[in-house]
């Protein structure tokens, strides 16, 4: 990670790609669970950490260390995690506006994961 964070954290395991909103046979739309578990384990882990959300603008830092050299887009692996992270670490997402991430695909000794860094931006 190259900026100092103010708030970091790992998140253990594969990470997960956010899922699309997937339709009933009679309209309703639902997020797949894979999808909310994930936001629910990055959210809980970081609300841990924060004591209140941070109201200006942040930048975001994030590694991914996948298990697999399978093909993974990086931009849905950030997604979930910035979602994961809406009102939790940040009052809204709108106030993220430096973002950065790199995707390390089955990298030998590596444990799966996420790390995550979260900084204010100086005005």
């Amino acid at each position: 990670m190259a900026a100092p964070c103010d708030v970091s954290f790992t998140v253990p395991g594969d990470p997960v790609v956010k899922g699309r909103p997937r339709f009933t046979r009679y309209g309703k739309t639902y997020t797949p669970k894979k999808t909310v578990d994930a936001e629910a384990a990055i959210a809980a882990i970081a609300g841990d950490l924060v004591q209140e959300p941070f109201g200006v603008p942040v930048g975001v830092e994030v590694a991914f260390f996948c298990a697999t050299k399978r093909r993974t887009d990086g931009d849905n692996l950030m997604k979930l995690v910035l979602d994961a992270m809406n009102e939790v670490v940040f009052v809204d997402d709108y106030l993220v506006e430096e973002v950065r991430y790199r995707v390390y695909r089955k990298v030998e000794g590596e444990t799966p994961r996420t790390e995550v860094c979260v900084y204010q931006l100086e005005d």
